[in-house]
């Protein structure tokens, strides 16, 4: 089940004690009737006095909230904040707002996730704003969800739009690069593709642009559900309001322990399957359901192979013992000249005994190309990779002789280097099997292939 995260942003144009009251009850009023958790606001032209001699308005009390984010103005340019509202019920992590009041974050974490929430207030001079969003990338720290919302001073058209107007302006260009290699995503667009959408209307006829706008990053907007604007009377930008489902994070069990599957490799257990179910087909009661019948078979099957699997494990580990006891009996050499001859015949009859185990442990263990491997270490040349480049830390191999020739031709270029090494996993990788004429007649094209 998903949780709902609805999150507001709106140009107030001050916060002054003067028409405090009556713009604050109109958003009040707002924030409830949508029940807004994270709210917004840009243009605050609170200063850094005002904040912190106990002069800020009301707000904490008023949203029934105990996080509040201030990013003072310079003196009465611009300043933001985010404030939390009664309806938020996750946990603030981090935050962090800018000294001369133009961005601030706030880390929450909710429903499980964390998101990143940036408000933003771009400068309104062209060259300001050029540089500003040049610097902006820095100030907002990486994050999986990110959400920037805010007020941008910047106008970027829909598509349908552009070919009727002029190319993007400087900021726009500078704004649109940034956010692009952040990764992130207009919102409005993303539900409207070709809609003009206005949140503010200028003081001269037919002034009207969409400058307020919500960034999402690629994680951020498969959650999104929602893009509103709403009119604000004391303000001439209007309120607009995202929505996003953050799933739920669920909390599930562990998977259960399963039987490895090179066991149904081996005959014996495979022997020990086809026993396990004739003998459990016949103690099925009638009152009891297949499925439920299957289950209980399959569980107590893998409890005998886990158990035949642990005294498989013991006998090998009995195994490797009892040579290494040989070996330490039989000493570094002959004890006496007149013994040399049987040392050296019980020690090659020890090595073969324990290469020829190597390889059928390998093969019941169901370990591929271990077997192989066991085989052809002994045609390894001692001079295929003898000759390295070893005036650097990193060694870089500069020449290799041909695979499995003591005279063979040496590459000293790329091409015939990776020519010779594919040439000696090739053998060495590879699975081979000799067939005779007969064979091949007698047996069935699946066999073969």
């Amino acid at each position: 089940m998903a949780q709902l995260l609805k999150i507001a942003s709106l140009n107030v144009r001050g916060l002054g004690a003067a028409s405090f009251r009556t713009k604050w009850k109109e958003i009040k009023g707002l924030v409830d009737r949508d029940r807004v958790q994270l709210l917004c606001l840009q243009e605050t032209k609170l200063s850094d006095h005002r904040l912190t001699e106990g002069e800020s308005p009301p707000i904490k009390a008023s949203l029934q909230a105990g996080f509040q984010l201030w990013a003072p103005a310079i003196g009465t340019a611009g300043g933001v904040a985010i404030l939390c509202t009664k309806y938020f019920k996750g946990e603030i992590r981090d935050f962090f707002a800018d000294t001369e009041g133009r961005w601030a974050w706030v880390y929450t974490y909710l429903a499980g996730e964390r998101v990143l929430i940036a408000t933003v207030y771009a400068p309104p001079q062209l060259r300001d704003k050029c540089q500003f969003w040049h610097a902006f990338s820095v100030n907002i720290p990486d994050a999986d969800r990110l959400i920037l919302i805010g007020d941008f001073n910047t106008v970027v058209d829909s598509p349908s739009q552009l070919a009727s107007r002029a190319p993007y302006s400087p900021d726009a260009l500078a704004m649109i690069n940034v956010l692009t290699t952040m990764g992130l995503h207009d919102a409005f667009r993303m539900l409207w593709p070709h809609e003009k959408g206005i949140t503010w209307v200028g003081p001269a006829l037919k002034t009207c642009s969409r400058i307020d706008m919500a960034w999402l990053s690629q994680t951020a907007a498969h959650c999104l559900l929602d893009f509103s604007i709403t009119p604000v009377v004391r303000s001439d930008h209007k309120m607009i309001t995202i929505t996003l489902a953050l799933p739920t994070a669920l909390h599930t069990r562990p998977p259960p322990s399963t039987v490895p599957g090179w066991i149904f490799s081996e005959e014996r257990f495979r022997n020990m399957a086809n026993q396990h179910w004739l003998y459990w087909s016949q103690l099925r009661h009638p009152d009891q359901s297949a499925l439920q019948w299957l289950m209980d078979g399959t569980a107590a099957l893998a409890r005998l192979l886990k158990q035949a699997v642990l005294a498989s494990k013991r006998a090998r580990r009995l195994m490797a013992e009892a040579f290494i006891r040989r070996a330490l009996e039989l000493g570094d050499g002959p004890p006496t000249e007149d013994g040399e001859e049987e040392w050296w015949m019980q020690w090659a009859a020890l090595q073969v005994e324990w290469e020829d185990w190597q390889i059928k442990d390998a093969e019941s263990w169901g370990l591929r190309n271990k077997a192989q491997w066991t085989i052809a270490a002994g045609r390894m040349t001692k001079t295929f990779f003898r000759r390295l480049h070893s005036k650097r830390p990193a060694s870089i191999m500069m020449t290799l002789q041909a695979p499995f020739q003591e005279d063979g031709p040496l590459a000293d270029n790329t091409q015939t280097i990776l020519q010779f090494a594919h040439e000696y996993y090739s053998y060495l990788l590879t699975d081979e099997q000799s067939w005779t004429s007969e064979e091949i007649i007698a047996a069935p094209a699946s066999a073969i292939w």
